[in-house]
């Protein structure tokens, strides 16, 4: 065996000098806790155990002394430690595991703005500082600063998932980008690297993601899984599982660890790809294996893939049902006879349902009252006296008034309490009193309305309470209105609730594609057993999980293998691979995805990321509107709000 070395929190030494026996094994899982399992002969009631929990822990592998040469085979933290007594053998066992454990210690949590007030007037909202919930929204990307949300792939959610593990454990991360003190952020402190690891000023990471598959800025980190999902509800749920719930949308991706660089990069890689690892063959006839399974997987084959989506909406109180279907290979159309033409007809296809949020739409219309302020001044007496009788009963069919006139010249329309004149043009209306402008539409933006006063001097003939005596009386009529450039038409308002989920990408691309692809070809699966004398060719380094493998045998080759899992024990000789298709990824496991509820609770940074909208609480239309205040107001005979100015 090659020289093996332990560094244990920054002190390296060979495995005896460690007091390790010779039964270590190491143990690679593609998507799984990777660990590293090691007994020493210390005492059974040692005071302090010479290995600590969750301590840093890295194994290299051919060296050529302690501290130089060869490569590290894994880096991981101490995590169980188990004291063992047997008659006199007295040991410590030990078990380090890799970076997948602070995944699956480590809850996922989603970012969101956070309401702190709401304007009554403006209905403005004010921010404050960010929140972080357990409410969980997969496949949703948020932007904070843009308010926006979108659709995501899985492997850009995965990258969120990640990202948000190194913000938790890199102690100069834990909210800085969020405080305006980014720049104070190491990332060298980070304990993992990804496919879209972001720097001191990218969190979350949507947006400053690379488009492909290949990270050159990471290392050439690999992130193949790049299917656009639907948006998946879940709640407290721990960062490895939600990597696993990400890849199984993308069947024929696997987990492989670099643990050569610092700190460890996770890659992420499709079987079927171009992004593979090299590959390795092995020669079956040269004697160097001590077992060897290959068995053909037959039943994972699928003829196609079939999604179909159904999305139920609510429009003014009426269901409306919304279906799309996604299939592939895109041959598989044509099974049923006419007229059932489609996909469903095919023999042994995977068929999957997703039902995707709505959403409720109330449509509201509204036909303000209005007058044109120019009537105001018209030279129509009739028309004249119609608009100013609206806002003065005492005009309005009163037997008691006679030879009305208006001085047009003394004609006003100010803002409330100034003599600003406020310009008609903008505001050629006027509301009525009995009318209303509600505020959703003046949230549209196309209407405007404002506080007017409004004053004319008019002139009239007035009897007295008897109706014999008459005397000419001038005064000045002053109402306060609203004024609008709305027209007497029609006005409609959309509300909506709920959130409205969109639908994934059909055809080439979609999910029903990468699913296909991942469990259409004829894969095998089995176990082989290497001894040493392929150690020092290089293997080590090569037969990882999620490298592509070939067996020659004296007939047969065997292609189509990639490796799952590795288990190495070094003092032995012995290299043990699992390969097979995607482990734990059996494509009907997908349904998972499908049971989680659809009601969400929405935030202004919505929880439904869905139409790339802030959502709002409740969904429902401002009715409150603006109507017409403090307009004269006089009873019949009486002319108690009108300024008299001369009688006569």
């Amino acid at each position: 065996m090659s020289l093996w070395t332990l560094n244990y929190n920054g002190t390296e030494h060979d495995l005896p000098t460690w007091n390790i026996r010779a039964d270590i094994s190491i143990e690679f899982i593609s998507k799984g806790r990777c660990t590293a399992r090691v007994s020493t002969t210390e005492a059974f009631d040692a005071a302090t155990p010479q290995f600590s929990w969750k301590n840093p822990v890295t194994i290299y592998a051919n060296r050529s002394a302690v501290g130089a040469g060869g490569f590290a085979y894994f880096r991981g933290y101490v995590g169980k430690i188990k004291r063992v007594a047997e008659g006199p053998n007295q040991g410590i066992a030990y078990e380090f595991y890799d970076v997948w454990w602070l995944l699956e210690r480590q809850n996922f949590k989603q970012v969101r703005n956070n309401i702190t007030a709401v304007d009554a007037t403006t209905h403005a909202r004010t921010y404050g500082t960010p929140v972080f919930l357990s409410e969980i929204y997969l496949g949703e990307q948020v932007s904070l600063s843009g308010f926006l949300v979108s659709l995501q792939t899985n492997g850009a959610e995965i990258s969120e998932i990640l990202s948000w593990l190194n913000e938790c454990n890199n102690t100069t991360r834990q909210g800085n980008a969020y405080t305006g003190h980014s720049s104070s952020v190491t990332v060298a402190n980070d304990i993992v690297n990804f496919w879209g690891r972001p720097g001191q000023d990218q969190w979350p990471p949507g947006g400053g993601l690379p488009g492909t598959a290949i990270d050159s800025g990471n290392g050439n980190a690999v992130m193949d899984p790049q299917a656009i999902i639907p948006y998946t509800r879940v709640q407290s749920i721990s960062c490895a599982e939600a990597i696993i719930n990400m890849l199984r949308w993308s069947p024929s991706v696997t987990v492989q660890r670099d643990f050569t660089t610092s700190p460890p990069t996770i890659n992420f890689r499709d079987q079927l790809g171009p992004n593979t690892l090299p590959l390795s063959t092995i020669n079956l006839s040269s004697a160097q294996e001590r077992s060897v399974q290959a068995r053909a997987e037959y039943e994972r084959q699928l003829p196609g893939v079939i999604i179909e989506y159904k999305r139920t909406s609510t429009i003014n109180g009426t269901p409306v049902i919304a279906r799309s279907v996604d299939y592939w290979p895109l041959s598989i159309f044509d099974t049923g006879l006419s007229p059932y033409n489609g996909p469903d007809f095919t023999p042994e296809a995977l068929s999957l349902f997703v039902e995707l949020s709505g959403g409720t739409v109330t449509v509201t219309s509204v036909t303000p009252s209005v007058v044109a302020i120019a009537n105001a001044t018209s030279g129509v007496s009739a028309t004249q006296l119609a608009f100013w009788a609206e806002y003065e009963p005492l005009l309005k069919n009163n037997p008691n008034i006679s030879a009305i006139t208006f001085t047009n010249s003394s004609f006003t329309v100010e803002a409330p309490g100034s003599t600003t004149a406020i310009n008609t043009t903008a505001f050629p209306n006027v509301l009525l009193p009995k009318s209303s402008i509600p505020a959703w539409l003046v949230n549209q933006g196309t209407v405007v309305v404002t506080d007017a006063v409004m004053s004319i001097q008019a002139t009239f003939t007035q009897k007295n309470a008897a109706g014999l005596q008459t005397h000419q009386v001038t005064r000045y009529i002053h109402a306060r209105v609203k004024v609008t450039n709305a027209a007497n038409t029609s006005y409609a308002g959309v509300s909506t609730g709920g959130t409205v989920d969109p639908v994934p990408t059909l055809g080439a691309g979609g999910l029903a594609n990468q699913i296909y692809n991942g469990l259409s070809a004829l894969t095998y699966s089995g176990r082989l057993t290497i001894l040493e004398t392929q150690f020092a060719s290089g293997d080590l380094t090569g037969l990882v999980p999620g490298a592509p493998l070939k067996l020659i045998g004296p007939t047969n080759s065997y292609s189509n293998l990639f490796i799952q899992s590795v288990r190495c024990r070094p003092h032995f000789g012995e290299l043990e691979v699992e390969y097979g298709p995607a482990a734990r990824l059996d494509a009907r496991d997908l349904i998972e995805l499908w049971r989680c509820t659809r009601e969400r609770r929405l935030y202004d940074m919505p929880s439904g990321r869905g139409s790339g909208q802030p959502g709002g609480g409740g969904g429902s239309l401002d009715q409150s509107g603006d109507t017409p205040v403090e307009n004269n107001s006089s009873p019949p005979g009486d002319n108690t709000y009108m300024a008299e100015v001369a009688p006569h």
